[in-house]
């Protein structure tokens, strides 16, 4: 099962999904902003997560970012497959202390080869 994390409503799985269901694989959708927890490594096949309209720099107004950046960190840490999207992309590397994903020190923790 994969799991796909929603950070916004406003933003859906789209052609994600539409892949996922041509290739006949099973996922689930996951809408953070409902208060669903963030699946732990050993929930899932694979990960991914999605955009939103927010920053990744948001946790003020969206508290539920924080369980994103942590739980992204808990799926690399155990070597599980995941692809960030936009936001999901923005929110790994800072959990290693990088303020964009365009600094070195963000590429050196976050890219590895699959």
């Amino acid at each position: 099962m994969i799991k796909v994390v929603q950070n916004d409503s406003k933003v859906p799985a789209g052609l994600y999904g539409d892949y996922l269901d041509r290739q006949g694989l099973s996922w689930e959708l996951l809408p953070l902003d409902r208060d669903i927890p963030f699946p732990a490594p050993a929930a899932g096949d694979a990960l991914i997560v999605l955009g939103g309209y927010m920053s990744a720099h948001d946790t003020g107004r969206y508290p539920y970012l924080r369980q994103v950046k942590a739980g992204l960190r808990r799926w690399v840490e155990a070597e599980r497959p995941v692809l960030g999207v936009c936001l999901g992309d923005n929110c790994w590397p800072m959990r290693w202390g990088a303020l964009s994903p365009a600094t070195a020190a963000a590429n050196e923790a976050c890219c590895r080869s699959i």
